[in-house]
């Protein structure tokens, strides 16, 4: 039986390794607002970031840890599964590359498969849904 709480962990740890390695989002602050390589969100909607509503978002980021997020990255909505052409597309804003792509979206269908996928909730709220 898998322990999904430990699953939990070990994705958000691969996904958070995989997002430090190709650092596709480029997540930093410029005049003292935080922005990404994402420019359809931030043209289309005037947003810095896809999370600029988050009650969890703070001064220098996230402040909870969310699975979801962390492997979800922009212009995805939280019903719980992300397709491999949404997936791609939001890839393709932030120009992402293909190995980075492939691999998380590996993450994306374990963490879609095991009921882990609840965008904007802290992990505890993610088990209690």
């Amino acid at each position: 039986m898998i322990d999904r709480w430990k699953l939990y962990d070990l994705i958000y740890d691969k996904a958070d390794k995989l997002l430090k390695q190709y650092n596709p989002c480029n997540i930093r602050t410029e005049n003292g607002t935080l922005i990404c390589n994402n420019k359809y969100m931030c043209d289309s909607y005037g947003e810095s970031l896809c999370c600029e509503d988050c009650e969890y978002l703070g001064n220098s980021g996230c402040t909870t840890k969310c699975l979801a997020c962390k492997v979800a990255l922009c212009r995805c909505e939280n019903r719980g599964w992300i397709s491999r052409e949404k997936f791609d597309e939001c890839c393709e804003c932030i120009s992402a590359s293909i190995e980075f792509k492939n691999k998380m979206y590996k993450l994306v269908r374990i963490t879609q498969k095991y009921s882990l996928f609840v965008l904007r909730a802290s992990k505890k709220e993610t088990f209690e849904r």
